[in-house]
């Protein structure tokens, strides 16, 4: 696995929903200084590797390999595992090595709780409801109507929608099924554009 990064790099790459969330924190400094950091490092991974809430919420630093940008997703839902890959343009390696920068080297989890007066709580795995709690609170900032399901709704889609396999992506979300994935995320062209890429050669 990859080490904790010692280098702070920022990036500057694009970011579809970051970018609408805020401008270099600006939203999450609302919070305090550690508070901000680590909602931005947690929604950035969730973006990128369209993961549960209960699977972002308890990732170790050693589950990260930030060389390879790979996460190892560890006793996921029905307890299996799964290594997904952190897509590229969403910031969230950039924004989980300045989280790192925070957090001594000590520490086992990357999402822990930060207490009263911001100050980093227990080397623990935040629950999912204070992950929700967190997200919520940040779309009422944003005036942005999101829940930790639409970063992963938006992961899914954007991918079908950009051509991707959808065995990769059934991979990459731990669904067992396929036609879940189309069920619930997949937007259908409407007629007139699929007259155009379904006509035959």
């Amino acid at each position: 696995m990859g080490n904790k990064p010692a280098i702070i790099i920022r990036s500057r790459k694009p970011r579809p929903l970051s970018n609408q969330l805020n401008e270099d924190m600006g939203v999450f400094r609302t919070f305090g200084e550690h508070t901000p950091i680590r909602n931005q490092a947690l929604i950035s991974l969730s973006l990128a590797t369209g993961g549960r809430v209960s699977e972002v919420c308890k990732v170790r630093w050693q589950d990260i390999n930030f060389d390879e940008g790979i996460l190892d997703i560890v006793a996921g839902k029905g307890n299996n595992s799964r290594q997904v890959a952190i897509v590229d343009g969403t910031g969230a390696i950039n924004d989980l090595i300045l989280w790192s920068s925070y957090m001594p080297d000590t520490r086992v989890y990357v999402f822990c709780p930060v207490r009263r007066g911001d100050k980093l709580g227990e080397d623990k795995a935040m629950t999912p409801s204070a992950a929700q709690k967190m997200i919520k609170a940040t779309s009422t900032v944003c005036g942005i109507s999101f829940t930790h399901h639409t970063f992963r709704r938006t992961h899914v889609t954007e991918h079908l929608r950009n051509g991707a396999a959808l065995g990769d992506i059934q991979a990459q979300t731990g669904h067992k099924r396929a036609h879940t994935l189309l069920e619930h995320y997949f937007i259908f062209a409407d007629a007139s554009k699929r007259r155009k890429t379904l006509k035959n050669r």
